[in-house]
C-alpha cells in the first residue's frame, strides 16, 4: 500500500500480510515512514478480544514519530455504523465549475496560499515545532490489550536526537522507556541523557549551555485529561565550563500547564536560584511564576552572556512574579544589588550597587551606580519598557560614564558617554552621546591564526561571486535618481567595519547616537600610519551591515610610511573623512600628503654628462649636488576605492615611474639584484633614518623638517689647487681627488605657507661649510631658489614648471 493515511499515520509504503479465520486474525509486515527507517510488525489477536503485538523500530525519525504519537489521542476508534442506500442521492449531480481557466488557476494558486498560512499558524499553536527535530530511534514496544480502548504497551527505545544546525558528533545516545496503559489508567516512565539543545525548540537557551538532562516520573490518564508527576535530572550540566547543580527538580504536568518546582545553583555559588509556579504550554494561556534569589544566587547567570560577564563578588537580592501570557508578559519585583564587582569585556566594575524595580511591562532603575577601572564612574536613573518598544517613558533610562580609560590589545583611550536608552529591554535604542579622546586606536591585524585562515576560506569560495559584482553605480538603470556613491556592501572595507559587530547586539538601534573623536585621538596602524583626527559621527539603524554613519572627521596631522619615504600631511589642505547615509559605514575621503625626497645618490665621477634633460632643467643645488624632490599624493573618493582615486605628483614634475623609484621601489630593486653599491646609503637612510625623523617632524606640527642622507662632495682645498695651477700635473693621488660620501644634516622651516628656510651641513667633515637655501613658490608652475655657505658664495635659480 502506497502512501497510506490511517488513524493518525503518515507512511510512505506498508507492506502487510496475515490470515483470518472466525473472527481471529494474525498480521505481519512491515510500515516504512515518509523519510527514513523501518517498523516491523507482528500482531495477533481476536476481533473484540484479546491483541498482542511486537513493533521494533529501526532508525525511525523522530519528528515523524513525535508528529504521529501527538496525533493518537485525537483518534475515534469508535465511528458510527453507516446506514442508507444509493437511491437516497436522488437526483444528486456534480456540476462543472464555473469559470474561466484562468479563474480556476487563480483560485488554485490562493488555495495553496491560505494552505501554507494554516500549516503556520497550527505550528504556532504546537508546543514545538517537530520539523527541527533531527537523528534517528531504535525501540521495541510490547503491546498487549482486550481492546483499542484497553491497551498498554512496554516501550524501550535508543537513539541520538539533535536539533538543525548541529552536529550528530556532538551528540551522546539516549535512552528512554515507557511501560503503562495508553488511554486510561496509571503508569511509569524514563527519559535520560537528552542533549539540553533541545530545549531550544521550546524556550530560548544560552548557547553556553552543554551536557544533558532526563525526566523520570509517573503518568495518569482519566477523562481524556494526563496527568504527570516528574523529577529533573541534570548530567554533566555545564554554563560556560561552570558546573551548574539542580538541588530540586519537581515537575508537574496537568492539561495544557506544568507546575516547576526548581532550585539552580553555579558549583561555585552558595546560594540558590529558586523558580516556583505554573507555565502554560499553550501561548495564550497565562502564566504564575515566581522566581526569587538571594547572596550569590545569580553568579552563575553570568554564563547567559558568554564571555562578555564575569561576576567575581558581591549579592544580588532579586524577587520576581511573573505574569501574564507568554505572547504578553508582566513582572512585578524588584532587584537590589550591594557591593558587586563585575568583569565585563575585561574591564572589572567595582562597588556596583543599587535598586531596580519591576513594574508589570516596565523597568525602573532607581539608582545604580560603581566604578569603573582606576578613575572611571558609572550611573544610571530612568525606566525603559520590557518589551514594548513603543512604549514611551517620561523619564527615559540615562546611563553616564565618565573617566573611562579603554585599554586593550587595540586601543588605549579615555571615554565619556551620557547615553540615553529607549524603546524596550528586548529591542533597545541608543542615543547620547560618547566623546572618545586622549588616546589610540589601532588598526593591527589579528593573532588569531585560525580566524585568519578561515577569512581566507571564505575569502577563496566568495573569489568568483566577488569577480562578478560590479560598482552600484554601473547598475544605474537611468529612470530613478542616482544617490551618488551608493553604498557597497560587497567591498571588502565595508566588510572590515561590519565584521566587527558582535552577533549579540543585533537587537540594538542607535538612535542618532554621536560619537565625538578628539582632541589628542590617533588612528594608528603600525608601522604604516598614523593620524590625529578630530569630529564626530552619528549612528543611526539597526546594529549590523544596515548601520549609516553621518559627519565629518578631520585629519589634523598624521604621517604614512611608503616603501622607504614618510609622507606627512599637508596641513594646509582640508584632509577630511566624510560620512553621508547613501555609503552606510564608508566615508569620502580628501587628503593631500607631502614629502622632501633626496634624489637617488650617484657619484658624479660616475656620470658620463650633467645634462639638464637628467636633471629635468632643475639642476642640483644642495651641498654636494644634492637636491630635494617634493612628491605629493592626493586621494579624493569613498575609503574603500582609494586605489583608483588618487594622484601622485612631484616638484620639479617628475614621470609616476620615476616617482614610484624615487621613493623607494627602484633603491630596493637595485640593492637586492645586486646593482651599485652605492645605492646602500641611499637605503640605509630612507629605511631606518627617514622613520625616525618623521616622529621628530610630527611632533613640530610639521612646521619644521628635519632630514638626513648622504651625498658625494669634493674637498674644497683640492678644488682650489686645480683651479690655480690650471694643469694635469697634480701631485694627489686619484684617490684624494676622487668624490668622497659625506652624510648631510638639512634643518628647514615654512616661515609662511609659500616661503621655506633650510640650513645644511656635514657634522663629521669641518671642510665644507655650512649652506643656506630659502625658497619662494610663487604658484604651482613658478618659484625662486638662492642659496649661500658661509664663505659667501652665492647661487640662484629661477624655476618655471611645465608639463605637456
Amino acid at each position: 500500500w502506497s502512501y497510506p493515511r490511517l488513524i493518525g499515520l503518515k507512511l510512505k509504503e506498508a507492506q502487510i500480510s496475515g490470515s483470518y479465520f472466525d473472527q481471529n486474525y494474525s498480521v505481519e509486515g512491515d510500515l516504512f515512514p515518509p523519510e527514513s527507517g523501518q517498523i516491523s510488525l507482528n500482531a495477533e489477536g481476536r476481533l473484540g478480544g484479546r491483541i498482542r503485538s511486537d513493533v521494533q523500530l529501526k532508525k525511525v525519525n523522530p519528528s515523524w514519530l513525535v508528529e504521529t504519537v501527538s496525533n493518537l489521542p485525537s483518534v475515534k476508534v469508535e465511528t458510527p455504523q453507516i446506514s442508507g442506500s444509493a437511491e437516497d442521492l436522488g437526483d444528486f449531480a456534480i456540476q462543472p465549475v464555473k469559470g474561466s481557466l484562468d479563474s480556476q488557476l487563480r483560485e488554485w494558486a490562493y488555495s495553496l496560499v491560505s494552505l501554507g498560512r494554516n500549516k503556520e499558524l497550527q505550528k504556532q499553536k504546537k508546543v514545538f515545532n517537530s520539523d527541527d527535530l533531527r537523528g534517528y530511534v531504535n525501540g521495541l514496544i510490547e503491546i498487549e490489550g482486550t481492546g483499542l480502548d484497553n491497551i498498554s504497551i512496554d516501550l524501550k527505545t535508543s537513539g541520538k536526537l539533535w536539533v538543525v544546525g548541529q552536529k550528530e558528533i556532538q551528540v551522546k545516545p539516549f535512552n528512554a522507556s515507557f511501560k503503562g496503559p495508553l488511554r486510561f489508567g496509571s503508569g511509569a516512565f524514563e527519559l535520560m541523557n537528552i542533549p539540553f539543545s533541545l530545549l531550544s525548540l521550546l524556550i530560548p537557551t544560552p548557547s553556553g549551555l552543554t551536557g544533558m538532562f532526563g525526566l523520570s516520573g509517573k503518568y495518569r490518564l482519566r477523562n481524556k485529561r494526563p496527568e504527570v508527576t516528574a523529577d529533573l535530572i541534570f548530567k554533566e550540566a555545564q554554563l560556560m565550563n561552570e558546573l551548574v547543580l539542580l538541588e530540586r527538580g519537581k515537575l508537574f504536568f496537568s492539561g495544557a500547564s506544568v507546575n516547576i518546582d526548581i532550585q539552580l545553583r553555579n558549583a561555585s555559588s552558595s546560594q540558590p536560584v529558586s523558580l516556583k509556579g505554573q507555565l502554560p504550554l499553550n501561548s495564550t494561556l497565562p502564566i504564575n511564576l515566581r522566581v526569587e534569589s538571594h547572596g550569590d544566587g545569580l553568579r552563575f547567570l553570568d554564563g547567559i552572556w558568554g564571555d562578555l560577564v564575569s561576576w567575581n563578588s558581591g549579592s544580588a537580592d532579586l524577587r520576581l512574579l511573573i505574569r501574564g501570557t507568554r505572547n504578553s508578559p508582566k513582572a512585578n519585583g524588584f532587584l537590589v544589588l550591594k557591593n558587586n564587582e563585575l568583569v565585563v569585556k575585561e574591564k572589572v566594575i567595582r562597588k556596583l550597587g543599587g535598586t531596580i524595580v519591576f513594574d508589570f511591562n516596565r523597568l525602573e532603575v532607581q539608582k545604580l551606580d560603581g566604578r569603573i577601572g582606576k578613575k572611571g564612574y558609572i550611573s544610571s536613573v530612568g525606566a525603559i519598557a520590557l518589551f514594548d518598544p513603543e512604549r514611551e517613558e517620561k523619564n527615559p533610562l540615562l546611563i553616564d560614564i565618565k573617566n573611562f580609560h579603554l585599554k586593550s590589545s587595540i586601543s588605549d583611550v579615555e571615554t565619556i558617554s551620557k547615553l540615553k536608552v529607549t524603546g524596550a529591554l528586548v529591542k533597545p535604542k541608543v542615543g547620547g552621546e560618547v566623546k572618545i579622546k586622549q588616546g589610540f586606536i589601532s588598526a593591527q591585524r589579528s593573532r588569531d591564526g585560525r580566524k585568519n585562515n578561515e577569512f581566507k576560506a571564505n575569502n577563496a569560495r566568495n573569489i568568483d561571486v566577488i569577480k562578478k559584482n560590479r560598482l552600484p553605480e554601473q547598475e544605474w538603470d537611468g529612470k530613478k535618481p542616482l544617490l551618488l556613491f551608493m553604498q557597497d556592501n560587497t567591498t571588502p572595507t565595508n566588510k572590515l567595519f561590519t565584521g566587527g559587530i558582535p552577533q549579540g547586539l543585533s537587537s540594538v538601534t542607535f538612535d542618532n547616537l554621536k560619537v565625538v573623536l578628539g582632541p589628542r585621538f590617533k588612528v594608528v596602524s603600525q608601522p604604516v600610519a598614523s593620524f590625529e583626527v578630530e569630529g564626530f559621527i552619528l549612528l543611526n539603524g539597526v546594529v549590523g551591515p544596515d548601520l549609516n554613519a553621518t559627519g565629518l572627521l578631520r585629519l589634523l596631522n598624521g604621517r604614512v610610511n611608503l616603501f622607504t619615504t614618510t609622507f606627512t600631511l599637508d596641513r594646509r589642505e582640508p584632509n577630511v573623512a566624510v560620512f553621508v547615509p547613501s555609503m552606510g559605514l564608508i566615508p569620502y575621503v580628501d587628503v593631500k600628503m607631502t614629502s622632501r625626497v633626496p634624489d637617488t645618490v650617484r657619484n658624479p665621477s660616475e656620470l658620463s654628462s650633467s645634462s639638464d634633460f637628467m636633471t629635468n632643467g632643475s639642476g642640483a643645488f644642495g651641498i654636494g649636488g644634492s637636491r630635494f624632490v617634493k612628491v605629493e599624493v592626493m586621494a579624493s573618493g569613498p575609503a574603500d576605492r582609494l586605489k583608483d582615486n588618487f594622484k601622485l605628483r612631484s616638484t620639479p614634475p617628475l614621470p609616476e615611474k620615476q616617482l614610484l623609484g624615487l621613493i623607494g621601489g627602484n633603491s630596493l630593486t637595485n640593492l637586492l639584484s645586486g646593482g651599485d653599491n652605492t645605492v646602500f646609503a641611499d637605503v640605509l637612510n630612507r629605511s631606518f633614518v627617514s622613520p625616525v625623523l618623521g616622529n621628530i617632524n610630527g611632533a613640530f606640527r610639521e612646521r619644521l623638517q628635519i632630514s638626513f642622507y648622504p651625498a658625494y662632495v669634493n674637498r674644497p682645498q683640492i678644488e682650489d689647487e686645480a683651479l690655480e695651477e690650471e694643469s694635469t700635473e697634480i701631485d694627489s693621488t686619484p684617490s684624494q681627488l676622487a668624490p668622497q660620501q659625506a652624510w648631510v644634516t638639512e634643518v628647514g622651516i615654512d616661515l609662511t605657507d609659500r616661503i621655506n628656510f633650510s640650513v645644511q651641513a656635514t657634522p663629521n667633515r669641518d671642510d665644507i661649510p655650512p649652506q643656506g637655501t630659502i625658497s619662494l613658490q610663487l604658484n604651482s608652475n613658478l618659484g625662486v631658489l638662492g642659496s649661500f655657505d658661509r664663505n659667501g658664495n652665492w647661487q640662484s635659480q629661477f624655476q618655471l614648471f611645465l608639463r605637456y
